[in-house]
């Protein structure tokens, strides 16, 4: 794993219902069955943004949206490559 994908994995096991699993299992997996609601994907993505002071356009966030972990560390990395531009 990557050092975006480690903080990331990070954030989410504070938030997870599915604290035990490894940070390839939570990379694959969706919200939903990490046991994390609207609410919490909320609080994620201020967590998200503050770790790697970066801000999300609400365009970007969508909890419906997301397939998996993997597909918000994929926005998180363009992020940072945007602002390193």
């Amino acid at each position: 794993m990557n050092n975006v994908e480690m903080k990331v994995v990070s954030i989410l096991k504070e938030y997870s219902d599915k604290k035990d699993l490894s940070g390839a299992q939570i990379l694959n997996n969706d919200f939903r069955g990490l046991g994390v609601n609207s609410l919490n994907f909320i609080k994620i993505v201020v967590a998200i943004e503050e770790e790697f002071d970066i801000v999300f356009d609400d365009s970007q966030i969508n909890y419906e949206l997301f397939g998996n972990v993997q597909d918000i560390v994929s926005l998180v990395e363009k992020e940072l490559n945007n602002k390193e531009e």
